[in-house]
């Protein structure tokens, strides 16, 4: 007997009369482990019998159908031949049995752990339980304790002609009994007959499904030849339809109405289409369809320029469809011409749009109403994105297209106004914040509806940079005009107190306890010294002496000073590279800045133990190429384990003022300082710190052109005099008595004045009077500068010594034009008057 498919309904023409249920493969046995079926374990091969038991099942398509008369008789024959109540015609499933037939029960399905029919499929042959309540296998079967109450059952087996068992055709009795051999012989052929009629089943249902299909394909067929006439009709493109073996042409309607044609113009055949092809794109054309003939493609694609009745040509693009015979020859093409004059036109002008947008200085980015970028420009890609990365489909309600701070805002006022103009910052990445000034409008359709958002975005960045640097600018202009305004008085008061002191200490005994108060006040004055020096030195007003030196000893020297104020909590580690070359530098604004980032660090700490890490090197060689272009540059890092900082107070550690620690505790001026001395030693500092991670300040020197002198400048002596005349002028009273005490205790003889002019006038009276000048250069009326000039009028070549609390280069300049031969700043110690005065006095013999 032929055999068919039981399965899935499957196009195709009307099989032959057969067996419908498929036969399948026959699988050998195999020494797989034991695998679970039902509720039993089997071994593997048994595993894959009942697989492809299962699948022929499935494949005969009966499961859950509604009642079928031929089965239902065929179950009551059964029952009737065997003389017994119940007869059932079951197909058992994974894990149920199902009765497609059924006569004196109800149920209509049981699980297959309590099925009779479960084991008749495995027994594969007639299977009798006589008493169902004394066999071992169902006396606690819940059919057997339980309604229906079966006690007996005989089945025989539904085997496909592929030797699966999918069922069962049996009978059943509410009390224990036998069958005759006649009766199970019958059953056996009551099971054929349900395999039969399962089989026509089948084929009844494949005969019905192919007249339907058939039936299908014809009606399908009819309304795709109408839908084609319609499409032609109604399509913008030119349709046709050539055949090759014959060179026939057909073309629709609108392929004439297209290009200005009437039907009878164009030849029918491809001569009419090919003779219009323009001359320069024919033989491109014509070669790329013999390309996609000979690779055997099915679709063919062309642009290309066709001749319109009115002699002009319109751009074009061909589509095609390629039909083959068995031989691979070539046969039918359908396709269609698409004019694309007015869409190029139209690209064209998007394009030089497009263009213009992308020149534009500003971002243009267009926003739906759901907040989604549908457009933008070339400027708004490289902004937010880098070059090559589309915004296209990205929300713009946060993340780098808009600051979410101001976003809700804007939407708000967009709505009400109808646009909004601000600034916003943009996080992009990689560390880099972007400050633009927006202007949104909200873009309308023709009937007033809103439709979008027209964003325009300028980067201001470098703008709010450059303003920052000027306002920062400014706040050091009018802290160094404060500076220079306070440096004259100010250290006029401070060196009355250090030279009273210095005179108190030299006349008090030894052993007197006022000596401890007067050196706390020395101590104190010199403590408002350096501070007044690091106003001067913040605001740049102050000049550094700068000599070649090595950065090493003056490290070491700043340390050992730092380390005494260190709690034992806190480890001060070095580390100084051999080699380092020597920098062209200060060295009390060295000291002055390890001294500074020193404490920061400590003060960092928090009062916890930590590190502070001091090194000197020359910087690496990719760090001088990329950022000096390639100058030497020594490296002085400074690093701790403190509590670090945030972007934000990272970014304002320079400002003056600007501290974190409470009131009473910082200045706020350490670190600016320490930028001003770095910048005016030509050098770079870079700061890199995170919260909880500590911080690391990174200096950059250039490296000096020649080494450092091996033998330091030795300190300076107290020279006495030797009763050499000093005039000095002071609008300052305490300061005139006060020096006046210095010199005389030095051995000079002094006379002081408080006004410029009385001592011009004495000059004139006596003009050789006096050995030298010492003039104050800020008093009323008369500046030192204008009594100097008078006084070396009257005397030329009498020594001048300019002294002030604030003298600008510029001064110090003019100074210089006028001849005037030494410029101090106030306070001056007794060894810095001395050595001005024996300098002069030398100079003069």
């Amino acid at each position: 007997m032929s055999t068919s498919h039981c399965g899935a309904e499957r196009p195709g023409p009307l099989p032959s009369v057969g067996n419908p249920l498929e036969k399948l493969e026959t699988i050998g046995p195999s020494a797989a482990p034991a695998t679970r079926v039902g509720c039993r374990e089997v071994p593997r091969d048994a595993d894959e019998r009942e697989q492809r038991r299962l699948e022929a099942l499935r494949r005969c398509d009966v499961l859950d159908t509604l009642e079928e008369q031929s089965f239902n008789d065929l179950a009551s024959l059964a029952a009737a031949v065997c003389q017994t109540p119940i007869g059932l015609i079951s197909l058992v499933d994974e894990h149920r049995q199902w009765f497609k037939a059924k006569v004196g029960i109800k149920l209509q399905e049981t699980p297959r752990e309590h099925s009779f029919c479960n084991h008749t499929i495995q027994q594969r042959e007639v299977f009798v339980v006589p008493d169902a309540a004394a066999d071992f296998r169902f006396a606690d079967n819940p059919l057997v304790v339980g309604e229906p109450h079966i006690r007996f059952y005989a089945g025989v087996p539904l085997i496909t002609e592929s030797g699966d068992a999918i069922g069962a055709i049996c009978v059943k009795d509410r009390r224990p009994r036998e069958l005759n051999e006649a009766q199970l012989s019958s059953l056996r052929g009551i099971a054929r007959l349900v395999v039969k009629q399962l089989e026509l089943r089948l084929l009844l249902r494949e005969q019905k499904r192919f007249l339907g299909e058939q039936a299908r394909v014809e009606q399908a067929l009819r309304v795709s030849e109408e839908r084609f006439k319609q499409v032609a009709w109604a399509t913008n493109d030119g349709i046709w339809d050539w055949d090759v073996v014959t060179d026939e042409v057909w073309r629709s309607e609108g392929f004439h109405a297209l290009f200005g044609y009437q039907p009878n113009e164009v030849e029918p055949q491809r001569i009419g289409w090919l003779s219009r092809i323009h001359p320069e794109d024919r033989e491109r054309i014509l070669g790329s369809f013999a390309q996609t003939s000979a690779a055997k493609e099915q679709f063919w694609r062309g642009e290309y320029r066709f001749r319109r009745k009115d002699g002009t040509y319109a751009e074009v693009l061909s589509r095609g469809v390629v039909s083959y015979d068995a031989a691979g020859r070539a046969v039918r093409v359908v396709g269609g011409m698409s004019d694309l004059s007015q869409s190029k036109a139209a690209a064209a002008r998007i394009a030089d749009q497009a263009a213009l947008l992308d020149a534009a200085s500003d971002a243009i980015l267009l926003i739906d109403l759901n907040g989604t970028v549908v457009y933008h420009n070339r400027v708004a890609e490289r902004l937010y994105a880098g070059d090559g990365r589309s915004l296209v489909g990205r929300c713009a309600c946060g993340g780098p297209l808009s600051d979410p701070r101001t976003y809700a805002e804007a939407c708000r006022h967009l709505w009400r106004e109808g646009f909004w103009h601000g600034e916003m910052e943009h996080d992009v990445g990689d560390g880099r914040v972007v400050v633009t000034e927006a202007r949104w409008t909200l873009v309308h359709d023709a009937e007033g509806r809103p439709k979008s958002i027209l964003a325009i975005q300028t980067d201001v960045t470098k703008k709010r940079e450059l303003e920052a640097q000027l306002r920062q600018t400014q706040r050091l202009d009018a802290l160094g005009a404060l500076a220079g305004g306070i440096a004259h008085d100010f250290n006029n008061i401070i060196g009355a107190i250090l030279g009273n002191v210095h005179l108190a200490l030299e006349d008090l005994p030894p052993a007197n306890p006022a000596g401890e108060c007067l050196e706390e006040v020395r101590k104190a004055g010199l403590r408002a010294k350096q501070l007044v020096q690091q106003i001067l030195t913040f605001s740049r007003q102050q000049s550094p002496k700068r000599a070649v030196i090595a950065l090493e000893p003056v490290i070491e020297e700043s340390l050992s000073l730092l380390r005494a104020t260190l709690p034992g909590s806190v480890t001060l580690e070095t580390h100084f590279a051999p080699g380092v070359p020597p920098i062209m530098a200060d060295s009390t604004q060295i000291h002055q800045v390890m001294l500074n980032l020193g404490t920061n660090a400590w003060h960092a700490l928090e009062n916890r133990p930590g590190r502070i890490n001091v090194s000197v090197e020359e910087a690496p060689a990719e760090v001088v190429h990329d950022l000096f272009h390639g100058v030497r540059q020594v490296l002085l890092k400074v690093t701790d384990t403190g509590k670090g900082m945030d972007e934000v107070t990272r970014k304002r550690i320079f400002e003056p003022f600007f501290t974190t620690k409470p009131v009473g505790q910082g200045t706020g001026l350490g670190l600016s300082v320490v930028h001003g001395i770095i910048q005016s030693h030509e050098g770079m500092i870079r700061v890199t710190s995170q919260p909880g991670q500590g911080a690391c300040f990174e200096l950059f020197f250039p490296a000096a052109p020649e080494p450092a002198p091996e033998n330091p400048a030795q300190p300076e002596k107290v020279v006495p005099g030797q009763g050499q005349h000093v005039l000095l002028i002071d609008d300052e009273p305490a300061q005139v008595a006060l020096s006046r005490r210095l010199l005389e205790r030095l051995g000079y003889r002094c006379t002081g004045y408080l006004d410029g002019h009385q001592a011009i006038e004495a000059v004139r009276r006596t003009p050789g009077a006096f050995d030298l000048v010492i003039s104050d250069y800020n008093m009323p009326g008369l500046s030192g500068l204008d009594v100097a000039d008078r006084i070396r009028s009257i005397r030329p070549g009498l020594p001048v010594v300019l002294n002030s609390g604030f003298v600008p280069p510029e001064i110090k300049a003019e100074a210089e034009r006028l001849g005037i031969s030494r410029v101090l700043t106030k306070p001056n110690s007794i060894g810095e008057l001395s050595e001005a005065i024996q300098r002069l006095m030398q100079a003069e013999t």
